[in-house]
């Protein structure tokens, strides 16, 4: 008995047309695993850059040095400790410091920087180290899915210095 209608059982060049759709939809979900790797090893590694850089700061160096420290001189003990801890897997001109004291943990929670005195704070206060990291995104539609082409991971920490 002959079939009228429907599908006659003829599927020749039914795989090379299954794989035209499914191959772009593994290369897709295989880039948004790496990305989303590179954006969680990133978060890591600002993580203990920050926590690096602030212990760096409060044991290595002298408190009469950390109350004469600038910015540029907490970059660059920055960049020199990201590059002896971490090499090649950090990029260094993808990164942002900024450097808060407050006066008590009160001050910090609310906000309330101290704008005056030396940036590393002096003894007793709180120094609030926070580090932007930001990461190029390689899906090459990622731009679709997020407001641009990389994201910025944060991470912060917070010490007292010693009296």
């Amino acid at each position: 008995m002959r079939q009228r209608g429907g599908f006659t059982g003829n599927d020749h060049g039914a795989l090379p047309v299954e794989f035209a759709f499914i191959i772009p939809l593994i290369f897709a979900l295989i880039l948004g695993v790496v990305d989303v790797s590179r954006v969680l090893l990133a978060n890591s590694l600002a993580g203990q850059l920050t926590v690096e850089l602030s212990n760096h700061y409060k044991f290595d160096v002298a408190p009469s040095a950390r109350v004469m420290a600038t910015q540029t001189d907490v970059e660059t003990a920055l960049e020199s400790i990201a590059s002896a801890s971490f090499g090649s897997l950090v990029d260094a001109s993808n990164l942002t410091l900024s450097v808060s004291t407050y006066d008590d943990m009160a001050a910090y929670v609310g906000n309330s920087i101290n704008m005056g005195g030396p940036l590393l704070g002096d003894a007793g206060q709180l120094v609030s180290y926070r580090i932007d990291y930001m990461v190029d995104l390689v899906t090459p539609f990622a731009d679709l899915l997020y407001s641009g082409e990389n994201i910025t991971t944060t991470a912060t920490a917070v010490i007292k210095n010693a009296r």
